[in-house]
């Protein structure tokens, strides 16, 4: 329960720069600083996300399911998409965050605790919505 609770915290408080950048780009859009770190902490929370599956599949001992690493590595090959195709990084981002979080209902949801399902049902939304906005922008 202290490890669940802990968890929560830390996914939440993830939250928090997504915003705060976000804000920022759209406040101070002549300043690519913010703009820019709202890219790449985005990327990287894209990434720790696809690192879930690859530690559920080395915790399921001689019972390997290639699919979790596959799963692991489109987190990460949606952000260097993203890094790559400059005009659009934050809308395919967006999409990254929203098709993996499809991708945990349908494949991955006994895999995960339930409370990390309803946690990610609600953070995954409210990221893609800070990125739209800043596609849009």
């Amino acid at each position: 329960m202290k490890n669940e609770l802990f968890a929560k915290i830390i996914i939440i408080s993830g939250l928090i720069p997504i915003v705060l950048l976000t804000f920022a780009t759209i406040f101070y859009s002549e300043n690519k600083l913010f703009e820019n770190l709202l890219f790449f902490y985005s990327s990287l929370i894209l990434c720790f996300i696809g690192a879930i599956y690859w530690g559920i599949s080395f915790n399921r001992l001689g019972n390997s399911d290639y699919f979790l690493y596959i799963a692991g590595i489109i987190p990460f090959t949606i952000s260097l998409i993203a890094f790559f195709a400059y005009s659009y990084k934050f809308l395919i981002l967006s999409f990254g965050f929203l098709l993996h979080l499809i991708l945990e209902l349908i494949f991955f949801k006994k895999l995960l605790p339930s409370w990390m399902i309803r946690i990610r049902i609600s953070v995954s939304p409210i990221i893609s919505i800070c990125l739209l906005f800043v596609f849009f922008l």
